[in-house]
This record gives structure tokens, C-alpha cells and sequence, in this order.
């Protein structure tokens, strides 16, 4: 949270909350638009330009009033220039240009997205509610706080422009911790009599992550997916010698995963054991009880892993036409 004295009023601790979310590290880290602006000038960004941003616009357009308010915060985050109306991070403290999976993957455990808001309520109205009724609340954003998407950003930009501040219907909420958003997802939640559908973030982020799966149907018959390696660090380097009491086992393939393109590759605590022909690979699924660790390992052949999560479906039916599959 922002570092605000308790005088301020409601709107100049929302307008210093926002303005230090844009200057943020975790923002900063993502968002090439202002990067890109801050290079052209020292890492001054004009207030024209900052009130193109509709959360921000939507809380005040008085430039002045935003500059003062951001002067009156005691982080001391953001710098302001009243002569060429313009604000930067102070260069004293600099911001981190990368963000690891594993920071993205801790943010994403206390970000819940909240839908089922009626159409008429505003992003004004929904702040209000949760500032108001809801503990431990860091941030509401309309759009995925991790999300790079800017061509969005315009078009939600275009509407407040065009007078159109209704909402689209969901919100992420960014808590303070991962037990008061998790506190929050126990609740019944009511926004003017109609009950509210939360799912926390990280959980819909997993349907959408990107894993390093490929097809290959030299080898699709002959490999098996095993999961359950939950002890293993990011980019373990033992298994090699697990795999290598079973017979036939030519090659393993660690299976790794990112959020977002600037996210580095992680081990997901899965691989694919390619074995030296399908009967070698249907005695090791035949093994009972296998365990790494104490911990149980699951296995099943990669052409029904594939079927099971429905991808590569084009190329199953195209190189196996015996399994053919909707």
C-alpha cells in the first residue's frame, strides 16, 4: 500500500495510490508504453500523457490537484516538476526491469477476479465497494494487472473519452496478502443485491499458461507424461539418474511453463520419459506405486495426456487416424 498521511481525503489517497500503482515496480517492470516515454525524456512523463490513463482521468483531471496530491505522499516515490507539468520516479530509487515467474506467480496468489457486476455500475462505483466494504483490498484494476495488453488499455480509454464509463462487468482485486484473498473467495459477496462469482487469479492464469509441450509423432507412442516431482527445485538436474533404474529410457524432457512472454521458463514438476519403443513404455505405466521422494508419481502415456487436456488435436488426428477424437 501507499505511504499516506492520515489527513488526506478519500480522492487524493485514491489519485496517490493510483499514480504510484503506474510508477510502481511491478508495473513499471511491464508496461513498454511507459517505458518507452520515460527513455524520451529523462524519465519524465508529461501530465497530458498521464491523463490519457483512464483510471487516472476517471479520479481527476485537474492536473495540478494530481501533482499536489503525489507531492503529499511520504514514500517519496514520484517526483514533480509544476513548472513543465510533468512526473517521474525519482531517480534515487530505481525499479527492477525484471519480474521473475516466481514474483509474478506471488502476485498472481493475491489477485482474485471478480465478475457479475449489473452493466450500469461504473469502475468508480466498484472501487467505492470494495475500499469501503472489503478487508484488506491493495487495488482494483479493470484489466489483469499483469497484462501488456494496450491496445485494450486504448479502447477502455476511447469509451471514458467518448463518455462511456460503464464497467465490463469484472474487476481484478489485488489484496494485501494471499489469506485475505483467500478470506475474501470464502465469502458470500453481494454488490447491490446480486451475488458476485470470485475466482482467485492464479487459478484462471493456469487454464491460459503456456507450456513447452510439443508434438513429435516419431515419439508421441513411445512417451509417457509423469507428474508429482513437487520436491524438485525450478531446474532440477537429478532426475536423469531416477529415470535411468528403468529400462528403455532415452530421453527426458523436463516440461516447463511461463505466465507471460517476459517470464523465464519454470520446471512445472511434470516430465515426458521417452522410452526406446512402446512396449518398454507400457510396462513402465504398468508399474504400481512408483515414488519419488515420498511423494506419489502419476503417470500416462502422452498421446492420452494430449486427448485428456484436448491440445494437438489437429496433428493426433492427422498422424493417427485411429484415434481420431472431436
Amino acid at each position: 500500500m501507499s505511504s499516506v498521511p492520515g489527513n488526506l481525503s478519500a480522492l487524493e489517497t485514491r489519485v496517490i495510490n493510483q499514480m504510484e500503482h503506474y510508477f510502481g515496480d511491478h508495473n513499471l517492470a511491464r508496461d513498454r508504453f511507459m517505458k518507452r516515454v520515460m527513455l524520451e525524456d529523462d524519465g519524465w512523463i508529461s501530465m497530458s500523457v498521464m491523463l490519457k490513463f483512464q483510471r487516472l482521468a476517471s479520479l481527476s483531471r485537474d492536473r495540478y490537484f494530481i501533482m499536489r496530491c503525489v507531492q503529499k505522499s511520504e514514500s517519496g516515490l514520484i517526483e514533480v516538476d509544476f513548472d513543465k507539468e510533468r512526473v517521474r520516479r525519482k531517480p534515487a530509487k530505481p525499479y527492477s526491469t525484471f519480474v521473475s515467474g516466481e514474483e509474478s506467480r506471488q502476485l498472481k496468489g493475491r489477485i482474485v477476479h471478480v465478475r457479475g457486476f449489473e452493466k450500469i455500475a461504473t469502475l468508480n462505483d466498484i472501487i467505492t465497494f470494495f475500499e469501503e466494504d472489503v478487508k484488506g483490498v491493495c487495488r482494483v484494476n479493470e484489466e489483469d494487472p499483469n497484462s501488456n495488453d494496450h491496445a485494450w488499455k486504448n479502447r477502455m480509454e476511447e469509451k471514458f473519452l467518448d463518455g462511456d464509463s460503464r464497467f465490463p462487468e469484472s474487476v481484478c482485486v489485488v489484496f494485501d496478502s494471499d489469506k485475505e484473498a483467500k478470506d475474501f473467495l470464502a465469502r458470500k459477496v453481494m454488490f447491490r443485491g446480486k451475488k458476485l462469482t470470485s475466482e482467485l487469479k492464479f487459478d484462471s492464469g493456469m487454464r491460459n499458461v503456456q507450456f513447452s509441450d510439443t508434438f513429435d509423432e516419431d515419439t508421441i507412442l513411445r512417451t509417457v507424461w509423469v507428474d508429482g516431482f513437487v520436491k524438485q527445485p525450478k531446474n532440477p538436474e537429478n532426475l536423469d539418474e531416477f529415470f535411468s533404474q528403468f529400462k528403455g529410457v532415452e530421453a527426458i524432457k523436463k516440461r516447463k511453463f511461463r505466465f507471460n512472454q517476459e517470464d523465464s521458463w519454470e520446471f512445472c514438476g511434470s516430465v515426458f520419459v521417452t522410452f526406446d519403443c512402446e512396449t518398454t513404455a507400457k510396462g513402465f505405466l504398468a508399474l504400481q506405486n512408483l515414488s519419488y521422494k515420498g511423494d506419489r508419481l502419476r503417470c500416462m502415456s502422452q498421446l492420452d495426456y494430449y486427448k485428456d487436456r484436448k491440445i494437438f488435436q489437429r496433428e493426433i488426428n492427422q498422424y493417427l487416424p485411429g484415434t481420431l477424437y472431436l
